[in-house]
C-alpha cells in the first residue's frame, strides 16, 4: 500500500528536518512525499537533496498565493498513493505510524478514512480536546476526532471530496485560520465516506499553546472565525452552534 504525504511548508527548517528523519525511520517504506515549498528562498534545498536519496520527494514551489489549503490543493493532483495524508511541517511520526494505518485499511476494505490523535512524544495529548473513545466519525463528533496531521484517507475518497477551501486554515482569510481539516472531513462525510477515529494512532505534535498569554489570545481570535465559517457552510443546527 503506497502512501502519498501532501505537506505544505513555510518558514520552518529544523522542524521539517525532524519530520524527514522520522519519515525515513518508518518501518513501512512504500511512500512518497509531495512537498509544497512556499518559502521565497532556497532554505529547503539541502534537505530535499539529502532526503531525496532515501525516498521519493516531489518538490513543488508555490511563492505567489500562499496558505496551507492552497498548498495542499497544489499537491493533491500529484498524489499517486492509495492512501493520502496531510502531515504538518512541525509534526513527526512514530516509526510504526504508516504500518499501523496500512494494517487497518487492509483489515477493513470498506473504510474510507482513519484519524488519530496528537501527543508530545511522551504520551501527553496535545492540540485538541480529543474524544476519549474510538469509533465511527459523524458530522457532530468530527470536531474532536481529527486535526490535519492525523488524517489518512483512501485516494478514491480524496478524489470524490475534491479540494480544500482556500479561505480556511493558516494563510487563509484573516480570522479564519482554522477549520480546514474539519471542513474537508465534512465534505468526505457528505459524499458517503466512512471514517473511523482510532485514539491509539498517534502523531507527534507539540502543543501550540503552552500558556494563555497575549500571543495565545491572538491565535484564538485568528482561529475562531474558521470554525464559524465551517458551522455556517455545513448548515449546523443552532443547538450545536450554541
Amino acid at each position: 500500500m503506497k502512501f502519498s504525504l501532501v505537506q505544505s511548508t513555510l518558514g520552518r527548517t529544523e522542524q521539517l528536518a525532524r519530520f524527514l528523519a522520522a519519515l525515513d525511520a518508518q518501518s513501512h517504506r512504500d511512500f512518497e512525499l509531495i512537498l509544497v515549498d512556499q518559502n521565497q528562498d532556497e532554505r529547503l534545498a539541502p534537505l530535499v537533496a539529502r532526503w531525496s536519496r532515501r525516498f521519493a520527494i516531489v518538490h513543488l514551489r508555490q511563492t505567489d498565493q500562499k496558505g496551507l489549503s492552497r498548498g495542499r490543493n497544489l499537491g493533491l493532483p500529484h498524489a499517486r498513493g492509495e492512501v493520502v495524508c496531510f502531515p504538518d511541517d512541525d509534526c513527526w511520526y512514530p516509526p510504526e505510524t504508516l504500518a499501523r494505518v496500512q494494517r487497518r485499511f487492509e483489515a477493513e476494505p470498506g473504510l474510507d478514512g482513519l484519524t488519530g490523535i496528537t501527543t508530545d512524544g511522551a504520551g501527553h495529548r496535545t492540540s485538541a480536546r480529543w474524544q476519549r473513545r474510538g469509533g465511527p466519525i459523524d458530522r457532530f463528533n468530527v470536531w474532536t476526532c481529527a486535526i490535519s496531521c492525523t488524517i489518512f484517507l483512501r485516494r478514491q475518497m480524496v478524489e470524490r471530496a475534491g479540494t480544500f477551501d482556500p479561505r480556511l486554515g493558516p494563510g487563509g482569510d484573516p480570522g479564519r485560520e482554522s477549520g480546514d481539516e474539519t471542513d474537508y472531513l465534512l465534505q468526505v462525510l457528505a459524499r458517503g465516506g466512512r471514517l473511523v477515529f482510532d485514539p491509539g494512532l498517534e502523531v507527534f505534535h507539540l502543543d501550540p499553546v503552552q500558556q494563555i498569554d497575549a500571543a495565545a489570545l491572538d491565535r484564538i481570535a485568528r482561529y475562531a472565525g474558521g470554525a464559524g465559517l465551517v458551522l455556517r457552510k455545513h448548515d449546523f443546527p443552532l443547538w450545536f452552534v450554541a
